[in-house]
C-alpha cells in the first residue's frame, strides 16, 4: 500500500475516501428483502431483529456465543438448522424473547405431527366425505355416483361443501401431503 497526500491506493484503486467505499461495500452485502424473505425462519427471525436493533450478525452471532461462520453456515444451509444444540436454542430463545419451543419449531426440530395426530389421507377424505353424505341439505343432492369416486374428486366436492357452509371438514390441510392439494395427483380408489 502506497501513501501519498491523503490518499491511499491499493492494487490500482484510489482509497482516499475509505469510508465511502466501506459504506457501498457494507450496502451491497445488506440481504435484501427477497433474500431475507427466502431464508429460513429462524434465520429470518434473526436478521429481522438484527436490523431492529440495529446490529449486525457479527453481533447477533457473539451474543449468542457463536462465530459469525456458524451463522452464514446455517443461512446457506450448509449446516442444518435441525442440528443445532439445546444451548444454541436457549440463546436464539432469550435473544428473540421467544419461547424455545417456538425456536425448536422454526428450526425444524419441532413439528405440529409432534402433538397432534393426523390421520392419513384416503381416512381423512374417507371420513369427511361420509360427513357431507349425512348431511340433511347437501347429503341428499350429492349424486350417488361420487361415492366411489376418486378421492381427488370427493377431496374438490368437500372443499366446495367447506366453502358453501363454513364448515371445517378437514383440519390440518397444511400437514396434507403435497400431492392432496394437486390436481390429478391423488391415488384413485
Amino acid at each position: 500500500m502506497k501513501r501519498k497526500k491523503d490518499t491511499i491506493t491499493r492494487e490500482g484503486q484510489d482509497w482516499s475516501n475509505w469510508t465511502d467505499a466501506a459504506r457501498k461495500n457494507l450496502a451491497n452485502r445488506e440481504a435484501t428483502a427477497e433474500q431475507v424473505a427466502a431464508e429460513p425462519t429462524l434465520i429470518r427471525w434473526l436478521t429481522v431483529t438484527a436490523a431492529e436493533r440495529n446490529i449486525t450478525l457479527r453481533d447477533v452471532a457473539t451474543e449468542l456465543g457463536v462465530t459469525y461462520g456458524y451463522i452464514a453456515q446455517l443461512r446457506l444451509g450448509v449446516r442444518k438448522l435441525a442440528s443445532v444444540s439445546d444451548e444454541f436454542v436457549t440463546k436464539v430463545a432469550a435473544f428473540l424473547g421467544l419461547p424455545r419451543i417456538s425456536v425448536l419449531a422454526a428450526c425444524g426440530r419441532v413439528r405440529l405431527d409432534d402433538f397432534v395426530s393426523v390421520p392419513n389421507l384416503e381416512q381423512t377424505i374417507d371420513s369427511a366425505f361420509a360427513f357431507i353424505e349425512r348431511d340433511k341439505v347437501w347429503g341428499g343432492v350429492m349424486p350417488v355416483s361420487l361415492r366411489g369416486g376418486d378421492t381427488q374428486v370427493k377431496l374438490f366436492v368437500i372443499r366446495l361443501y367447506e366453502a358453501a357452509t363454513g364448515k371445517i371438514l378437514i383440519p390440518f390441510r397444511e400437514q396434507l401431503p403435497a400431492e392432496a392439494t394437486q390436481t390429478g395427483s391423488v391415488g384413485r380408489k
